[in-house]
């Protein structure tokens, strides 16, 4: 009787629809597998977006995406003497400064589309 009753909660109910238990048990082994589920990450992404929005606000994530345009910008285009990581980020703090308070620095590096 209590085979009966583990089979029936694993098991596909009556009307066509997984149980919970055996959806968990699905999920589990795609991910032992190692499926990626490419919709479920550009949700997940999207969600972690929404959330820091919520937390800190429009202007922080706006200053976030800028800070990372510039710094990988300027990355791209400084000498190799030059390329320690404290420099990099002390010349992406200063243009990141100068682009919140003018405007032609900000048309630089604001999106186009």
């Amino acid at each position: 009787m209590i085979m009966k009753w583990i089979k029936s909660v694993v098991t596909t109910p009556s009307g066509g629809e997984t149980s919970p238990l055996a959806q968990g048990a699905q999920q589990k082994k795609k991910k032992e597998l190692g499926f990626v589920d490419v919709v479920q990450e550009a949700m997940r992404k999207d969600a972690k977006d929404l959330k820091d929005l919520v937390t800190i606000g429009q202007t922080a994530v706006d200053r976030r995406k800028m800070k990372e345009k510039i710094k990988r910008r300027v990355k791209g285009s400084i000498a190799k003497e030059f390329d320690a990581e404290d420099i990099v980020e002390e010349v992406t703090e200063r243009i990141l400064d100068a682009a919140e308070f003018d405007p032609n620095y900000r048309e630089i590096f604001e999106d186009k589309s």
